[in-house]
């Protein structure tokens, strides 16, 4: 069985939630989820928002970092606080930021895997540690 990894993001904390739920009955291994669109919240935002929905959820969360749709970027140091909790395990990065990424990398180590969200930076990313 290929793992099945469903986009439950949304700029609505609560609805997110719903969404992660209908996806997990629907057999969804873990969820992705984009930056709350729309909203521009801060970074102690992001962290509320992303904690928030990963108490309430039993499979593993991959953020997706994609400034120039959401208007918002995780920065190094949230990413820090988010891979704190044990089922945000990774980022789809398409910030286009490499020195990000690489702070990023610092900051979180084995904590936090990184993946390229853009075709020309998934081998600049994966030199700098990312998986993919």
């Amino acid at each position: 069985r290929v793992p099945l990894i469903a986009g439950t993001g949304s700029n609505d904390t609560v609805y997110s939630v719903g969404l992660c739920e209908d996806a997990e009955k629907a057999g969804a291994d873990a969820f992705l989820m984009v930056t709350p669109y729309y909203n521009k919240t801060s970074q102690r935002g992001l962290i509320a928002h992303y904690n928030y929905i990963a108490d309430r959820v039993n499979k593993p969360i991959i953020l997706y970092n994609v400034p120039s749709r959401t208007g918002v970027a995780i920065k190094p140091e949230t990413y820090k606080e988010l891979a704190k909790h044990p089922n945000i395990v990774a980022t789809k990065e398409a910030n286009g930021d490499l020195s990000a990424v690489a702070k990023t990398r610092y900051l979180c180590g084995d904590e936090l895997d990184i993946y390229s969200g853009n075709d020309d930076q998934a081998v600049p990313i994966m030199s700098l540690g990312g998986i993919g």
